[in-house]
């Protein structure tokens, strides 16, 4: 498996990790935990909790369900922000991700860097 993130050289990802993993040969699957207090890849983040579960870990194919008490991208601001994801054959389908002014959905792709998103903002903040 070879995947590459762009800007992860760059990024600030504190973080506290558990995984439970299981498998034979070249099948593992299993659950895991995910805990930083603040973050910096793609747009800032403070207090993420994301959970979920692995399905082939060689494959990079999981679901994650993620909360942080705020997001910020450029100028915009979310507050209490919730997210489920699917990630599976190297896209990210993004079943929701959700806030108090957000409601979006889509998909990445993670080898083009394509993305799709349909979103609906109710309130434009700029700080």
């Amino acid at each position: 498996m070879d995947i590459t993130f762009n800007g992860l050289d760059k990024a600030k990802l504190p973080a506290t990790a558990e995984a439970r993993i299981h498998g034979v040969n070249n099948k593992f699957s299993g659950t895991y935990e995910i805990h930083s207090p603040y973050g910096e890849y793609m747009g800032k983040y403070k207090n993420l909790h994301a959970n979920g579960k692995i399905n082939d870990l060689a494959n990079l194919d999981m679901t994650v369900n993620a909360k942080a008490s705020e997001l910020q991208f450029e100028n915009q601001r979310l507050r209490n922000v919730t997210g489920n994801l699917e990630i599976k054959d190297n896209v990210v389908n993004i079943a929701s991700i959700r806030s108090e002014n957000l409601n979006a959905s889509g998909r990445y792709d993670i080898k083009s860097g394509k993305m799709d998103i349909n979103a609906r903002l109710k309130k434009l903040h700029v700080y």
